[in-house]
């Protein structure tokens, strides 16, 4: 049997009893009807849906639920409001969009179709293309914009050199800027995520500012082969090993103290290289370190070693949060040397 939480009442659905008939492996499909208007919104489910899409088939109970959700069959296009029923933006109908769309109505200013692949949203006096079937790009944007987890560097930024390790779809070197950072240098591996932070980039028209390098960062030169972790699409957590059958990508590496020795000025960094910040950081000299006055690095298994590292170098260091997983432990710290040391 399938375990799962998600649940279904008769609120959700008239027929929601087939969804536990399907759930028990009693039946093989079904075609849920949903208490939606002016026209009842019909999901074809089977159990490979339920097994791999728990998070979609949540949000769309609790937005059919709440009222949130209208469709009208003759266009094939859903209206979603937000949650304080304030808003609503319209959308062609595909389950699969569901988390972006959902995500996206209630925190982002504005959010349009771009083409069949991408959506163009605005937040914060910036743009970004985001893909529509894969959610992590709305979700990185939220915790970037909406819970500005690089808060704490904030501070450190303004007339610096900030170096972005992890660019991914390039919403932090854009924010970084905007905070007022003299220069960003982002590294970025992956040839997908290079080519949209670019477009993003150039989105914002900030190429005169923002120097996009296409490597990876670690101990030493290398050429890696990495896993992509899903079969929509690479997401920021590609190449954690874990991840089967899915597209390889080679991927190029460059030491992190060459990274650090290429660049003059007061230097912020942020980190965020999927396990690659242990080699990166344990492996670059205390000299080319001391270069650095603030440092945000997220973590992917227990930091003691990089925090030891860093406080024999000078730094005061601070774990900002530390959550467990079934992966092993994530989280984020901050390093800002010492003011008799910069």
């Amino acid at each position: 049997m399938i375990k799962l939480k998600t649940k279904c009442s008769r609120g959700i659905s008239g027929n929601f009893y087939d969804y536990y008939l399907l759930k028990w492996r009693i039946k093989k499909k079904i075609r849920l009807r949903l208490n939606t208007l002016p026209d009842s919104l019909v999901v074809e489910l089977d159990h490979g849906f339920l097994a791999n899409n728990k998070s979609l088939l949540k949000i769309l109970f609790s937005i059919v639920e709440t009222s949130r959700l209208e469709y009208y069959r003759d266009s094939n296009k859903i209206t979603i409001y937000d949650r304080a029923k304030g808003n609503k933006k319209q959308f062609e109908w595909d389950v699969f969009t569901l988390e972006t769309v959902e995500k996206a109505v209630n925190f982002c200013k504005t959010i349009k179709e771009y083409d069949k692949d991408f959506f163009l949203i605005g937040i914060d006096g910036a743009d970004f293309l985001i893909r529509k079937r894969v959610s992590s790009d709305i979700h990185v944007i939220q915790e970037n914009f909406l819970e500005e987890q690089y808060s704490f560097i904030y501070p450190f930024i303004k007339d610096s050199i900030v170096i972005d390790i992890g660019a991914n779809i390039g919403d932090t070197v854009v924010l970084f800027c905007k905070r007022g950072a003299r220069r960003v240098y982002a590294y970025e591996p992956h040839p997908f995520f290079f080519n949209l932070a670019n477009r993003n980039i150039e989105l914002n028209r900030l190429g005169d500012k923002i120097r996009m390098v296409s490597y990876g960062i670690g101990a030493r030169e290398a050429m890696l082969t990495l896993k992509e972790d899903s079969a929509s699409g690479p997401t920021g957590s590609f190449g954690g090993g874990r991840f089967g059958e899915n597209r390889e990508v080679k991927i190029k590496i460059m030491p992190f103290s060459k990274v650090i020795e290429s660049v003059d000025g007061p230097i912020v960094v942020k980190m965020d290289c999927e396990g690659s910040e242990f080699d990166a950081i344990l492996s670059c000299p205390v000299s080319a370190l001391r270069k650095i006055k603030a440092m945000a690095i997220e973590f992917h298994k227990a930091p003691d070693p990089i925090i030891e590292y860093l406080k024999r170098a000078g730094f005061d260091v601070e774990i900002k949060y530390d959550n467990p997983t079934k992966y092993g432990r994530i989280g984020l710290l901050s390093a800002v040397l010492k003011e008799e040391i910069f």
